[in-house]
C-alpha cells in the first residue's frame, strides 16, 4: 500500500490524474483519489473553455443573424406581400374546390 501511495503521488505530481487516481485507490486512500479526480475534472474543464467560448459566441452570432423575422423572411425571399398573395391564392383554391364539389352534387343528383 506504501508503494501505491507513493507512485500516486509521483503520477499526481506528474499531472498524471487518471494514473494516480488509480494508484490511491489501491492503496484505499479514498480522500486523495477524490481529490485528484476533481483536479482532473477541472483540467479538462480548462482545456476545454476556449472551444466553449468560441462555440458560445458561434451560437450567439447565429442567434442574432436569425432571430430577427423581417431579417429572416428577406433571407428566405418573402415578403409580406408573397405571403398575402400566397394566402389569397390558397383560398381562391379553397373556393374552387367548394364549387366544384356542389356541381359534383347537382350531377350526381343529390
Amino acid at each position: 500500500m506504501r508503494k501505491a501511495l507513493k507512485l500516486g503521488d509521483e503520477a499526481n505530481a506528474k499531472s498524471r490524474y487518471t494514473l494516480a487516481e488509480g494508484y490511491y485507490g489501491t492503496a484505499d486512500a479514498d480522500d486523495k483519489a477524490k481529490a485528484v479526480e476533481e483536479r482532473a475534472r477541472q483540467a479538462a474543464m480548462q482545456k476545454m473553455q476556449p472551444s466553449i467560448d468560441q462555440m458560445r459566441k458561434q451560437a450567439e452570432a447565429i442567434q442574432k443573424e436569425f432571430g430577427d423575422p423581417a431579417k429572416i423572411a428577406r433571407c428566405s425571399g418573402r415578403s409580406g406581400a408573397q405571403g398575402d398573395a400566397g394566402t389569397a391564392a390558397g383560398r381562391h383554391e379553397g373556393q374552387t374546390n367548394k364549387k366544384a364539389a356542389r356541381t359534383s352534387k347537382k350531377e350526381l343528383g343529390l
